[in-house]
């Protein structure tokens, strides 16, 4: 509970996860009261479309990301995720018609258990990692597309306007895909940066790795 949240934040040894689906501006400002969250950054993560981005402020990160899956005909599932985070809390604020489901993150984190005394960092690193798994799968997709289209290209019976429809869909859903992984690259290594010193740096070759399948 939110109320509870002050005192828990300061127990020794804990990490706090508040997960939040498309919540209002009232709760936000709770939470930014509670955990000293910046004006700005609560105002991006009450805002939609925002680019994968990092911020830095003084007692917390800010991290904006998206999940992507796409379909064998053009369609894209995507919604936004925005992460406020420090060295013992995380809060996750999903939006959009697909949430991204954190089961698997869950899942991912459970099996990675040992990790947890790097602190909420690999909390952080199962997020994205699940992130990227999904990109990895719709690249699969347009792999297989395109190795379709590589095989009608030149087929002697010319493509009709339904098919003429689905490349132009798909290519638009490959273009934005691209604008939406991309700039990931830059938010893992901006986490990774030893200057600022966020998570603990026995996690970096597991950042390392994200960044790598980015």
């Amino acid at each position: 509970p939110i109320d509870a949240l002050a005192a828990t934040v300061r127990e020794p040894d804990t990490l706090v996860w508040i997960d939040l689906v498309s919540p209002d501006r009232p709760t936000m400002e709770r939470l930014a009261t509670i955990l000293g969250l910046h004006e700005l950054a609560v105002e991006d993560a009450l805002s939609t479309h925002q680019r994968p981005k990092v911020d830095r402020y003084d007692s917390h990160l800010f991290v904006s990301a998206h999940s992507v899956s796409a379909t064998d005909h053009g369609a894209l599932h995507e919604s936004e995720l925005n992460v406020f985070t420090d060295s013992t809390w995380m809060v996750t604020v999903r939006k959009g018609s697909y949430p991204l489901d954190l089961a698997p993150v869950l899942d991912r984190a459970s099996r990675s258990s040992d990790l947890a005394e790097y602190g909420i960092g690999f909390l952080v690193w199962a997020l994205l990692d699940e992130l990227v798994d999904g990109y990895l799968d719709s690249v699969d997709i347009f792999d297989a597309y395109y190795d379709k289209v590589s095989e009608e290209l030149f087929a002697e019976q010319p493509l009709d306007l339904n098919g003429q429809r689905e490349w132009f869909t798909m290519r638009k859903a490959l273009v934005r895909v691209h604008r939406l992984v991309a700039p990931l690259r830059e938010v893992v290594n901006e986490l990774m940066r030893r200057e600022h010193q966020t998570f603990d740096e026995r996690l970096f070759p597991w950042f390392q790795d994200v960044y790598d399948h980015c």
